[in-house]
């Protein structure tokens, strides 16, 4: 069984303006992260400033409220890990911090992928992870038992 996470939108935050998966958005996306930072980094983000890796908790379920949903393959994407740390790491310098998906491949090429109301992501295979953030949340997706 594959573990999908969904966020509940919260009305009283302002909401992501992209709304669909746009893997053509590497311009855009770039142009609009680079003046926009809600708040500091949340404590599950580590960087190591000598590599530009970076590794990301992984959280527990109670802090988000998680259920099952529907995701298209092109989430499938992957990811190196560390599975005894519950972290996985990459390097990219197109990973930023705001209020939208991110969604980083093997190649260490990230999109924005938000979805309004809803941020989604799943883990297709065992292995692939997908990071997503939203004010100043987040959540590593793994592939379920």
């Amino acid at each position: 069984m594959h573990q999908v996470i969904e966020i509940s939108s919260d009305d009283s935050l302002p909401r992501p303006v992209q709304s669909h998966f746009d893997s053509h958005s590497d311009s855009d996306s770039e142009s609009d992260v680079s003046s926009q930072h809600e708040g500091p980094e949340p404590e599950n983000v580590q960087v190591d400033t000598e590599d530009g890796s970076l590794c990301l908790k992984k959280l527990t379920k109670s802090m988000m409220n998680i259920s099952l949903m529907y995701v298209p393959k092109a989430w499938k994407l992957g990811l190196p890990t560390d599975k005894e740390k519950s972290t996985v790491c990459f390097t990219s310098d197109k990973v930023t911090w705001f209020g939208v998906v991110f969604v980083c491949n093997s190649k260490n090429r990230c999109f924005s992928a938000g979805f309004g109301d809803f941020l989604k992501a799943a883990a297709l295979e065992e292995g692939h992870f997908l990071w997503f953030r939203r004010y100043g949340k987040g959540i590593l997706v793994t592939r379920g038992d």
